[in-house]
């Protein structure tokens, strides 16, 4: 027997060479507590015998109150057994390590206990009694929440370069097609009177021809194919010299406010103006349409500041951001965005607007313009309490 502890005939009490007792039972539950993962131990009516702390925690649940319930109302909120309400492909560890006596594992989402979700690594584990038969499951509960969300922040990374290949390779061919189009119509019109019956025919055509160029000049941005020119300009100069435009698209009534708010000592950083106003023009257009969806009027604070970060992630590249940069920041009270929505503002082509109000490719060309500087985008957003957009460049 290993020197300084040793059993002490059979009423699971270890003794150790200082004399002090130890109950078995206070053993486990000190090993159950120490272990880094949230641990189950379920009987075969599948009730919770045991609990640790940091199993309460990932289902947000404190004290004794998961003892006795049913592992399935904790972890799915079901009323019955999961593999009987949950869809077709669900696996259940537990069960699985009952029948087949073998150690089962599982990836699966469980509810937090405030309304959201984790994502869960199950190992289910059987315990089996002296005949040889299973009576419980020790279940290892492993919180893999962060590295899911990396895992769908880098998916969706990459299917936005794919349709960005695509569309940059489209848009190209498309703008080779526009160009004579356009072209021809210009110098016809410029042939003819003002008073010419075809006339008004090859403005509608040039007109539609310069719509169909605008929305390439969005694609072409998104895919990063766009050509731009950089010069040193000062953010506080760009924004406030684009203010009056700015004030001009928001609604006459004056229903909506728009306040700048300049940062003091801001460096200079290298863009192109024109793509930078259209990055400024494309936010300031969604946070007004926010407000008017949301219906009670609103304001709209543009922000610039010098700030320095830490490990913060660009929610479109997934890349962690470091050092100095300058912010700029768009951010509105208007009607916010579900997790779902916001999953998906910055792909091409979606939208929330009513078909034919919205092409979904704004913030798609904000992204393209953005990461050509070598910036990052940040979004928070409440649905009902509104949006900030926040746009980081390097400074210096």
């Amino acid at each position: 027997m290993c020197r300084g502890l040793a059993a002490i005939g059979t009423t699971g009490v270890l003794a150790r060479e200082d004399g002090h007792m130890i109950s078995r039972g206070s053993m486990l539950d000190a090993i159950l507590e120490g272990l880094g993962d949230g641990v189950f131990i379920i009987d075969r009516n599948f009730q919770i015998l045991e609990a640790n702390s940091y199993a309460r925690q990932i289902h947000g649940i404190e004290g004794e109150e998961l003892k006795g319930c049913h592992c399935y109302e904790v972890s799915h909120g079901f009323d019955e057994p999961c593999w009987i309400t949950a869809p077709l492909h669900h696996r259940c560890p537990v069960l699985e390590a009952m029948e087949t006596g073998s150690v089962s594992r599982a990836v699966h989402i469980h509810n937090d206990g405030h309304g959201g979700v984790k994502y869960v690594e199950l190992i289910a584990f059987p315990v089996k009694s002296p005949d040889g038969e299973v009576d419980k499951v020790v279940e290892i509960i492993r919180d893999i929440t962060e590295q899911k969300l990396m895992e769908e922040r880098i998916a969706r990374v990459e299917r936005l370069e794919t349709i960005g290949t695509l569309a940059g390779g489209i848009a190209h061919d498309l703008n080779n097609i526009l160009t004579p189009i356009m072209g021809n119509a210009e110098m016809a019109m410029m042939e003819l009177g003002s008073s010419h019956p075809v006339r008004a025919r090859l403005e509608a055509i040039f007109s539609a021809a310069r719509r169909a160029a605008t929305l390439i000049e969005h694609i072409l941005a998104f895919s990063g194919r766009h050509r731009i020119e950089t010069r040193e300009v000062a953010l506080n100069e760009v924004v406030e010299n684009l203010m009056p435009f700015l004030k001009g698209v928001l609604p006459s009534s004056g229903a909506i406010e728009l306040e700048f708010r300049p940062g003091q000592g801001l460096p200079s950083i290298s863009a192109d103006l024109a793509q930078l106003e259209e990055v400024l023009i494309n936010l300031v257009v969604n946070a007004r349409d926010a407000i008017l969806r949301k219906g009670d009027g609103g304001a709209i604070t543009i922000e610039t500041s010098m700030v320095s970060l830490y490990d913060e992630k660009c929610y479109t590249c997934g890349f962690q951001m470091r050092g100095d940069h300058v912010r700029m920041s768009v951010t509105d009270d208007g009607e916010g965005m579900s997790d779902h929505v916001k999953a998906r503002i910055f792909e091409p082509f979606f939208t929330t607007k009513e078909i034919g109000k919205g092409t979904g490719l704004g913030l798609a060309a904000v992204t393209g313009i953005v990461h050509q500087h070598l910036g990052h985008i940040t979004c928070d957003s409440v649905p009902g309490d509104g949006t900030t957009f926040s746009i980081y460049f390097p400074a210096g």
